[in-house]
């Protein structure tokens, strides 16, 4: 196991040609631009990097808390950062726009793609709700692959996707 700072140490494993970096492990890092460094040194020319991040303003999450009055929790990503519990000890959580993660990743990395996830359909916190309204869930998942790469929406949902490819050497 090896922590998302100590990137370097796999550098005598050769070039990749690809990572992928699920369920926001990257908002828990202090400096997206080490980590970029990082990955310039390790992925091929042309390999791609599926990076998944929870955004700052989940829309479902905050309709969700206000309509319970839990002000905290309904915009606890808007300023950008929080702080969460894991396992008792508190994490730092930051939560960059898109074009703060594509700034830290150039110019050695170019932006494919970018797709919202659960932009309409609720956070997995939601899942009681969810399992209870399975015909709006379907028809959630249908906008959601319709709009999730639009400019507007796909920064509004629970996480974005976005795909990056290493620029030539």
């Amino acid at each position: 196991m090896l922590a998302i700072e100590q990137l370097e140490a796999l550098k005598k494993a050769g070039g990749f040609d690809g990572v992928f970096s699920n369920f926001s492990g990257l908002n828990c890092v202090s400096d997206l631009h080490q980590v970029a460094r990082a990955l310039l040194q390790l992925v091929k020319p042309r390999g791609r990097l599926l990076l998944c991040f929870s955004t700052r303003c989940c829309c479902w999450e905050t309709l969700w808390f206000l309509a319970r009055a839990q002000l905290a929790k309904a915009f606890r990503r808007w300023s950008g950062k929080t702080t969460a519990q894991l396992g008792g000890f508190p994490v730092e959580v930051r939560y960059p726009t898109i074009p703060e993660i594509c700034r830290a990743f150039s110019p050695g990395f170019r932006l494919r793609s970018c797709m919202g996830i659960g932009i309409t359909v609720p956070p997995s916190y939601l899942e009681p709700w969810a399992r209870r309204h399975p015909k709006a869930i379907r028809r959630m998942e249908m906008v959601d692959a319709m709009i999730c790469t639009w400019r507007g929406f796909r920064a509004i949902g629970d996480h974005v996707l976005l795909c990056f490819e290493r620029c030539s050497a």
